[in-house]
């Protein structure tokens, strides 16, 4: 099953957003949140909003290139999974419907409110690049 997977998305694809997956169902099993996504999901999610950060709109392809240092010494991921409803709140839930694709720049900036930057994404009137201002309205 995982080589037909690898010819649809390609080994890096899906290894890597496998391994992010694994890692935020983790946290949320031990938070005690229900659901579970998948790393398909997660690949068909992303692909959704261009395999860009549904706030700063940086393509993942460019992440890379922008912050090579960071990415040689592991302390950057390409998209990161964010959770919409926070971990913390008692409302989360870890399914497709409440998780994003962030970069970590923009992850940290979100910090632990519930904002869903998916609604804009596609809304001609609000698809704009989001400026730290419009975060603090």
């Amino acid at each position: 099953m995982k080589d037909f997977k690898y010819q649809i998305y390609g080994r890096e694809e899906f290894d890597r957003s496998v391994n992010q997956i694994a890692q935020s169902n983790h946290k949320a099993k031990l938070a005690g949140i229900p659901g579970n996504v998948s790393g398909e999901d997660w690949i068909l999610l992303k692909r959704k909003y261009l395999n860009q950060c549904v706030r700063c709109r940086r393509n993942e392809v460019d992440f890379p290139i922008l912050f090579k240092e960071k990415y040689q010494d592991g302390q950057y991921d390409f998209l990161t999974v964010d959770h919409i409803i926070p971990l913390s709140d008692p409302r989360c839930t870890n399914t497709v419907e409440n998780i994003q694709p962030l970069c970590m720049g923009c992850q940290g900036k979100k910090g632990v409110k519930e904002t869903n930057y998916k609604v804009r994404f596609f809304d001609p009137t609000l698809a704009t690049i989001i400026s730290d201002e419009d975060d603090d309205q």
